[in-house]
């Protein structure tokens, strides 16, 4: 299965209909703190590097998406620019979600 590149218009289509789609943001907290979807879930996929410059994964990105939602959940990453949600949606299809 692959994942699905969608347009804001169609994200905020789907986000709005009564399908149960459900923002997942993937920036870090301070990004998401300066302004997000409403109602989005914020689950950092990258964190600064606390060693010294750069970013380095989240270790707890994974468990925290499955405390947070059932597999077959409909769910829209974002980010910024579209990387770190794709890492996101890879991430999570290879955990079983659809």
């Amino acid at each position: 299965m692959d994942v699905n590149r969608i347009d804001l218009e169609e994200a905020r289509g789907l986000l709005e209909s009564e399908q149960g789609y459900i923002c997942l943001d993937v920036r870090m907290a301070e990004e998401f703190a300066a302004g997000h979807v409403p109602a989005a879930v914020n689950i950092p996929v990258v964190e600064k590097n606390p060693m010294g410059p750069g970013l380095v994964p989240n270790p707890d990105f994974s468990s925290q998406v499955e405390q947070q939602f059932d597999k077959d959940r409909k769910i829209i990453t974002l980010c910024l620019r579209g990387v770190r949600s794709m890492h996101a949606a890879t991430m999570m299809m290879a955990l079983g979600y659809t």
